[in-house]
């Protein structure tokens, strides 16, 4: 009997995640949400043109006459530093997302990404009725490109980052910016329709789904 056939007729468990992957998870999220969340805060009440007025309108009111030079600096400052945050939101997705990949490496092997997008695929193919195996294969294909996603917004924002040495980096780093800033948009519709999902599960054919991210649930079998 060949590997195919052994998926076949082999049953789907979605048991609980393992510990490591469930810290990951919510660590991954909060993570994720900050750093999206300092771009926002960034483009609107913290930009420059708007804080630059706020100091200026601050500094009148207390009879205070400063250059707008000055003021634009102070603000392009206070601008700055709040993309700190950004930076260091950043350092903590990178080592998140190393951790992700190692444990794809060392975890238990029904839990390994890769092998269950191939044993739903087979056992899909070999029953398109079967709506679970469907359902979950299409779950685990955009949690593949949301891995995918996150590598890349990683790579560029590192490269945005601390690429400034190479001899290309001029030629490339506009493209780079707007791959970056694509990622963001891609998160933000990534987590709506993740978040849809969940509620959609939960009221539907999967409920738990929340409470087995947290502390595990049962195995269920297709």
């Amino acid at each position: 009997m060949n590997q195919n056939s052994n998926f076949t007729h082999s049953k789907i468990t979605t048991g609980k995640s393992s510990g490591f992957l469930r810290f990951w998870h919510w660590t991954n999220m909060l993570v994720l949400s900050g750093s999206l969340l300092t771009v926002v805060i960034t483009a609107t009440v913290m930009k420059t043109s708007g804080v630059s007025n706020l100091l200026k309108e601050g500094l009148a009111k207390s009879g205070i006459n400063i250059k707008q030079e000055v003021i634009n600096s102070t603000a392009q400052r206070i601008t700055d530093s709040f993309w700190f945050l950004h930076l260091y939101f950043g350092y903590a997705l990178t080592a998140l997302l190393m951790f992700r990949l190692l444990l794809e490496c060392f975890q238990m092997r029904e839990q390994k990404l890769i092998r269950s997008l191939k044993k739903l695929a087979v056992i899909y193919k070999s029953n398109h009725q079967n709506y679970q195996a469907r359902h979950l294969l299409i779950v685990k294909i955009i949690y593949m490109i949301f891995y995918l996603a996150l590598i890349v917004m990683v790579c560029t924002g590192l490269f945005i980052g601390y690429g400034t040495s190479l001899s290309f980096y001029n030629a490339v780093i506009g493209p780079v910016r707007a791959v970056h800033s694509a990622g963001f948009y891609f998160m933000l519709i990534f987590i709506f329709t993740h978040l849809c999902g969940v509620y959609l599960a939960e009221k539907g054919r999967s409920p738990g789904i929340v409470s087995g991210m947290i502390h595990g649930k049962p195995p269920v079998e297709l």
